[in-house]
């Protein structure tokens, strides 16, 4: 064996142990090695190794790891037993195949098992025949055989015959098999499933009267890239539920570093340690917070103060402040995290605890937070402004890593004044537009009216059966 294994990878390579059939081979080998030492008792001639290695050879099953076709599944007998089809072809019912022929016990005689309590050479076909039985009460069952094997004719099993007769020979003469075009033209069906309509895209379409009244800066960027999300959070209140005793979300963790900083801001950096303590309790009492989360909020909040610190021409002017502003009779709701005023201008900074919104996002209109809000700031509803315009938006990336926080112009780095203008105006367009369509018309509520900036919007995809529509 250790010749032929050598001259077979000589020959063949790698390609030896490839696929189901060198997996079955190589499961061989293994087997042989743990016997090594009973077959190096053998006395194996050469003339005798031929048929030596076939008898090993012929032992071996070679299963597919998967099935070759999605309709078509090949069991063995305990696996057809365990399992259901709708059409069962059982096969092999040749006298010899089925039911198999007893292999006679050549230590024990039949009288010495039956003193001993063994079951007899019979209850193998015993078993044959229940799950046999069995498998006759699936809904379609084919009974087939093959006329020849290895060259030479076959003998039907007796139960073949059994049938033949008692059939008076029907089924030869094709009263209950249908005829061979019927056959092949319903093994092609099979291929060819019934047409069937894809499900439509929906899109609901409410009376005015039962669309909401106010909406919040928050959810513009929802009602432009995913309609119908905000459909199902507004019009139908349907909100995802929370799983029993889970971590913290990524929401009320950037919530309590708004609150700390607030309060920073508010009670001086003197207090800052105790205000992370009793604003991480709200957390609950969790010991990774407080050994690994609290390092980073300590260090994106230092960042932070220090960075305002070091910006002198912008003081802190209105921070965690809300505003409303109505527009016909739809109110718009929006809550900044920081304004900051300098001598002719103002900037509206947003905290992000998380990802920040790319830039070709926030122009694109698909990103109009702040925007919104320096609309707001400029109608003087966050506090008298004094007419300043707004001249800077900015994400402030709170990480608390090793970088602990960086600072992101919302529309880059290379905007001026006109720009940022531009933008705030276009932005107040497309919301009005959005509102008198949504809000005030009779808009459908499309299901992921964007699909590449709608794709962030998931919570409602099964209810949306966005799956099915999309033909996945």
């Amino acid at each position: 064996m250790d010749r032929l294994r050598a001259v077979a990878e000589a020959l063949a390579g790698e390609a030896l142990w490839a696929g189901d059939a060198g997996r079955a081979l190589a499961r061989l080998f293994e087997a042989l090695e743990e016997c090594r030492a009973d077959l190096q008792r053998l006395s194996v001639t050469a003339d005798d190794a031929a048929a030596f290695v076939a008898v090993l050879l012929d032992g071996q099953t070679v299963r597919p790891r998967a099935s070759l076709h999605p309709q078509l599944h090949i069991w063995g007998l305990l696996e057809a037993r365990l399992q259901s089809a709708d059409l069962l072809l059982m096969s092999g019912l040749n006298e010899g195949s089925w039911p198999g022929l007893p292999a006679p016990d050549p230590f024990l005689a039949p009288a010495i098992r039956r003193a001993l309590s063994l079951p007899g050479l019979a209850r193998r076909t015993g078993q044959e025949a229940q799950q046999f039985a069995g498998g006759l009460g699936a809904p379609d069952v084919l009974l087939t055989r093959s006329l020849r094997a290895g060259g030479a004719p076959t003998v039907a099993s007796r139960f073949w015959q059994r049938l033949a007769a008692a059939t008076g020979g029907l089924a030869d003469s094709g009263a209950l098999s249908p005829g061979r075009e019927a056959l092949l033209e319903a093994a092609r069906a099979l291929g060819r499933p019934p047409a069937a309509a894809p499900y439509p895209r929906p899109e609901p379409q409410p009376p005015v009267s039962a669309r909401p009244q106010e909406i919040t800066v928050t959810d513009v960027a929802m009602l432009k890239a995913d309609p119908f999300t905000f459909y199902a959070r507004r019009i139908l209140k349907l909100s995802k539920l929370d799983p029993r005793d889970a971590e913290p979300t990524a929401g009320e963790r950037g919530q309590v570093v708004h609150d700390i900083l607030q309060r920073a801001l508010q009670e001086g950096q003197a207090t800052l340690p105790a205000i992370l303590d009793a604003e991480l309790r709200k957390l609950g009492e969790r010991p990774e917070i407080a050994a690994l989360w609290r390092p980073r909020v300590e260090r994106m909040v230092g960042w932070a103060l220090a960075t305002m610190a070091e910006q002198p021409d912008w003081q802190p002017f209105r921070w965690e402040e809300k505003a409303e502003l109505a527009l016909g009779p739809v109110t718009l709701k929006g809550r900044i995290d920081r304004l900051d005023r300098s001598g002719s201008a103002l900037r509206v900074v947003d905290y992000k605890t998380g990802s920040v919104p790319k830039i070709k996002d926030v122009t694109a209109l698909y990103q109009t937070q702040l925007a919104l809000l320096a609309h707001l700031a400029e109608a003087g509803l966050f506090g008298d402004t004094g007419g300043l315009p707004v001249e800077a938006l900015e994400y402030w990336k709170l990480s608390g890593g090793l970088e602990p926080g960086r600072q992101s112009p919302a529309l880059g780095q290379k905007v001026g004044a006109d720009d940022i203008r531009a933008h705030i105006e276009a932005a107040w367009a497309d919301f009005e537009e959005l509102v008198g369509g949504y809000l005030l018309g009779e808009r459908p509520f499309r299901a992921k009216q964007h699909m590449v900036y709608g794709r962030r919007f998931s919570d409602y995809d099964q209810l949306a059966r966005v799956a099915e529509w999309l033909g996945r």
